[in-house]
């Protein structure tokens, strides 16, 4: 026992009085649980929040992109489905989740004349 090495009682001994403490382990886990809540859960709920607020937001005029890749001015708006001016006489509806971003927002159409 001289020579450094350990028994599997000694072993037993040391690992018991180390790590035994159940309070210990909740702390642990509770600060695991909170560091997944903030860099996997929160920043999910805060781009959810935002897409809501995106799709509320269209109104007519509004150059959108779709989740297909089409670009299309707002022509009409319901609570389910955008109709989008893809071309001259070319009108395409789409369910509006199919939004992915609005491009170019028409605010003041005075503007246009200056």
């Amino acid at each position: 026992m001289g020579d450094g090495t350990v028994t599997s009682t000694q072993f037993y001994l040391l690992a018991e009085g180390q790590g035994s403490n159940p309070m210990q382990f909740l702390f642990l886990i509770g600060g695991m649980i909170l560091i997944m809540y903030f860099v996997m859960f929160r920043p999910q709920m805060k781009e959810q929040k935002r897409r809501r607020a995106m799709l509320a937001a269209i109104k007519k005029h509004d150059q959108v992109l779709t989740s297909g890749g089409l670009y299309g001015t707002v022509v009409s708006v319901s609570d389910a489905e955008v109709v989008l001016k893809i071309d001259d006489n070319v009108r395409v509806k789409f369910a509006r989740s199919a939004v992915t971003a609005i491009v170019n927002r028409d605010d003041d159409e005075d503007g246009k004349a200056s």
